[in-house]
């Protein structure tokens, strides 16, 4: 077997187990301590941080996938006007979640609350916590992780000889084959450098590498980690209520995740950061309400 194909496959095996985590903490945390906080502390600590923190730290060679600006492109750009779009987008989203809840309310309510079995920790203190990581931290969080760091990686594995290229891209400059061999002006080399590199770069508004993957690869592995993503929220939304309300919450999730993958490409991080809190901030408030208004809290 090829030692870049054994490379690679352990590669996607580790981000796969990344992926899969989430589950496994949703599951075990609610199941044995069915602490909220604590369950959304350790996801966002050891899914969304930690462990990719570990695969660019530790598991990958190439000194330029070690940069975190690699996994933004350019998302970060424009910042004031990623900051405006994404402000529009949090009213918008908060609105319509707290006006549908009202709505649902005033006709379902008792389905509603009936629904709903939270073995909350009664200290006020713990819900505020769990307000600051939720609403706040795990958007961008999640952001990061789902729409950035998560298809970036998967696709340069899928790219084989994208990623082979790439990684032996300086012996071959030193090696030389006719045209790269025995340069000595370095403005030139530099300059086929950036001309192979623009080759390789990704198509940032379709989130894809330009050579190698068809369109349908890669809308097979998009469908793949947006299933991972929603997954895991099956299993949160199951330990509160019921398999329907829950099923259900997967799909707008999954549906979500697509939504939030489209104003990443399309606006940048910082923007679909702002729209992603402000659904997660309207969750808050609506559990707020529930919890008060039926003395949970």
């Amino acid at each position: 077997m090829d030692q870049a194909f054994k490379q690679n496959l352990w590669k996607l095996i580790y981000l796969e187990i990344n992926m899969v985590t989430p589950i496994i903490i949703m599951c075990i945390s609610l199941i044995y301590f069915d602490m909220y906080t604590l369950t959304i502390f350790l996801y966002n600590s050891i899914c969304l941080v930690i462990m990719p923190a570990i695969y660019i730290k530790f598991i990958l060679k190439d000194p330029k996938k070690k940069e975190l600006s690699y996994y933004f492109r350019n998302r970060l750009e424009n910042p004031k006007k990623q900051m405006i779009v994404g402000f529009i987008l949090f009213s918008v989203i908060y609105a319509a979640i707290v006006i549908n809840y009202d709505i649902c309310e005033n006709y379902f309510k008792k389905e509603i609350i009936d629904e709903i079995h939270v073995n909350f920790d009664k200290k006020i203190l713990n819900f505020v916590v769990l307000v600051i990581i939720f609403g706040f931290c795990n958007p961008f969080l999640e952001e990061w992780y789902w729409r950035n760091f998560i298809p970036q990686a998967i696709f340069d594995l899928l790219n084989h000889s994208y990623n082979n290229e790439n990684e032996n891209q300086d012996d071959r400059l030193e090696q030389g084959s006719g045209e790269f061999h025995n340069f000595q002006d370095n403005d030139l080399e530099n300059r086929i450098n950036d001309q192979y590199n623009s080759q390789l770069e990704y198509n940032v508004e379709s989130n894809r590498p330009t050579n190698k993957l068809s369109n349908k690869n890669v809308e097979i592995f998009q469908l793949l980690y947006a299933l991972h993503y929603s997954s895991y929220h099956f299993f949160v939304v199951m330990h509160i209520t019921n398999p329907y309300f829950a099923i259900a919450g997967t799909l707008v999730v999954w549906i979500a995740g697509r939504v939030f993958l489209l104003i990443n490409n399309k606006v940048g991080f910082i923007a679909n950061g702002l729209a992603h809190m402000g659904a997660d901030v309207g969750f808050c408030t609506l559990a707020l309400v529930i919890f008060y208004n039926n003395k949970i809290l």
